[in-house]
């Protein structure tokens, strides 16, 4: 698998750790924002290969955003990030433009899978 950029949006900080420790250690570059305004300044600046994106982010949630960084014209795959894995958000984040949807925290067989299924 190649090495890939990582943005991580995720607006816990034990979370944001634990993930970008989790995606480092597994030879990729990680960035983590905890909100949409930081995160869309990193973006203007630098390109990533996927985004994980937290749903539920104080501020501008992880839907608003994701609308947010499309209309900025980028089209990185965006990965939900959630702790509830209903029906009805998965629908929500499918419908604003993301690609795949992951419980969190993930883990290296999960996000494995959903990589070589999104980037081959």
């Amino acid at each position: 698998m190649q090495n890939l950029n990582i943005l991580l949006f995720e607006d816990d900080e034990l979370l944001q750790r634990l993930q970008v420790k989790l995606f480092d250690s597994m030879g990729h570059s990680t960035t983590g924002v905890e909100d949409c305004q930081k995160g869309l300044e990193v973006l203007k600046k630098q390109t990533f290969d996927i985004i994980f994106m937290d749903i539920n982010m104080p501020g501008i949630n992880g839907i608003e955003c994701t609308r947010k960084i499309q209309a900025l014209g980028i089209d990185t795959p965006i990965v939900a990030l959630s702790g509830h894995d209903r029906e009805s958000t998965q629908e929500e984040c499918f419908a604003a433009g993301m690609c795949a949807f992951l419980e969190k925290p993930t883990n290296k067989v999960n996000f494995n899978a959903l990589i070589s299924e999104l980037l081959g």
